[in-house]
């Protein structure tokens, strides 16, 4: 065995050590969410706009192009492993242009995600809790097609896409 090698009874107690720190960490949420107050329901007003509208736009593109930055490199990995593949370089080219893209676009998303907040509720719109919420979370809701996007505590709606008249 090679010095630094990882035993099976390692992979084990990294596995048992991972399994009950999230077990830990759901239980402490869940204790943690369980004093917070629901707030009240806003499911029947209006639909407000959306604050920050064309933030959230480019919130939303920036999560299409990490999605297919992230195609794009399993593709220059498969290309790299077949038989008609070059040298390395496009590889590292691929993985470093990755890099350079995805982090600040990962950053916005992330910072924006933390700083949007429901005007009703005051809670986050956008990032889903562990406790179960009374409306569906915003990454199983429809928004691109329907134009509306749920408060998934207090259930104010609001629109994404502007009406035209």
């Amino acid at each position: 065995m090679q010095p630094g090698a990882i035993t099976p009874q390692g992979y084990l107690m990294m596995a048992l050590i991972a399994t009950g720190g999230t077990y830990i960490a759901v239980r402490l949420t869940r204790a943690i969410g369980a004093r917070s107050v629901p707030p009240t329901s806003h499911e029947s007003d209006e639909p407000k706009p959306i604050p920050m509208r064309s933030l959230f736009q480019l919130h939303q593109t920036a999560r299409w192009a990490i999605r297919w930055l992230t195609y794009l490199v399993f593709v220059a990995v498969l290309i790299q492993k077949s038989r008609y593949a070059t040298a390395g370089m496009p590889l590292k080219v691929a993985a470093i242009t990755w890099v350079c893209l995805t982090l600040p676009l990962g950053l916005f998303i992330l910072a924006f995600e933390i700083y949007l907040r429901c005007n009703s509720c005051g809670r986050r719109l956008l990032i889903k809790t562990v406790d179960q919420t009374a409306f569906p979370s915003p990454l199983r809701q429809q928004v691109s097609r329907t134009g509306m996007l749920q408060c998934m505590h207090c259930g104010q709606r609001y629109l994404v896409k502007t009406v035209q008249s």
